[in-house]
């Protein structure tokens, strides 16, 4: 008979945190609705000296609020 190995069962609070993490980091970096565009292009708007970086930059921190609350944490 072989020896089965057993793989222990993740808790799923973890399952669901790291789940939750995912789905965050591919909606950041989505090139059409992610946060991630626009942090590069207000990065490259102020090391060029382009005038309006931080609107940018704030539109980045509003996108990447947005997808936080679309993607929760689960409650404990």
């Amino acid at each position: 008979m072989e020896d089965i190995e057993i793989t222990p069962q993740q808790p799923h609070e973890e399952w669901a945190r790291e789940t939750i993490e995912k789905r965050r980091a591919l909606a950041y970096a989505d090139p059409e609705t992610g946060s991630d565009r626009y942090f590069l292009e207000a990065t490259r708007m102020k090391e060029m000296d382009l005038q309006g970086w931080e609107v940018v930059r704030d539109q980045g921190i509003a996108r990447y609020l947005e997808i936080q609350s679309e993607n929760p944490y689960p409650e404990t």
